[in-house]
């Protein structure tokens, strides 16, 4: 009786056996502490928010501002994070507000809150006063902020600190859209 004899295994198929699983892991470590790259998902969340800007009779919608890209973070007065994201929104609306793309910063404080706060004043950012009921809807976290496509849906959402270099591949994926 013919016995088959084992056959010695390639080294192309140890080097694979190695290799592939090694760049999947460290793609999904990468993907993990970049969850920005992740942010084209398919995302159908709408965000509605609605706010008043001080001094102004009318309340607005984000849904007013369809067909333009929105970085929108939601802050409080006693937060130095939220100012430095609102530093950001300002820097990427000036980078980018010439290819449709805008920032607005909404908090529970009331309009004199708003005005008492110097680092806003001459900033590309709308800021607003939401109701109390719509910012216990919203997640608690401050800063909480939402980049949302032309359409109006969320395409990215973080809470916390993220600074303008982080930020702006989405946003260029976002308004080349």
């Amino acid at each position: 009786m013919n016995q088959i004899e084992p056959q010695p295994i390639s080294p192309r198929f140890w080097a694979a056996a190695i290799i592939i699983p090694a760049v999947v892991v460290l793609g999904l470590i990468w993907a993990l502490m970049n969850p920005q790259s992740l942010m084209f998902m398919n995302s159908k969340e709408a965000i509605e928010i609605s706010f008043q800007v001080p001094g102004e009779p009318v309340t607005r919608s984000l849904s007013q501002f369809r067909g333009r890209v929105l970085a929108v973070t939601v802050w409080t007065p006693d937060c130095t994070e939220c100012l430095s994201q609102i530093g950001v929104l300002n820097e990427l609306a000036t980078r980018f507000g010439r290819d449709g793309m805008m920032s607005i910063a909404v908090t529970p404080a009331d309009a004199a809150g708003i005005r008492s706060f110097a680092s806003l004043q001459g900033m590309s950012v709308l800021a607003g006063h939401i109701d109390r009921a719509q910012a216990e809807v919203l997640p608690a976290d401050r800063p909480y902020t939402y980049l949302i496509d032309r359409e109006g849906f969320a395409r990215l959402k973080f809470k916390g600190f993220r600074a303008a270099e982080k930020l702006e591949g989405s946003v260029q994926k976002l308004v080349e859209q």
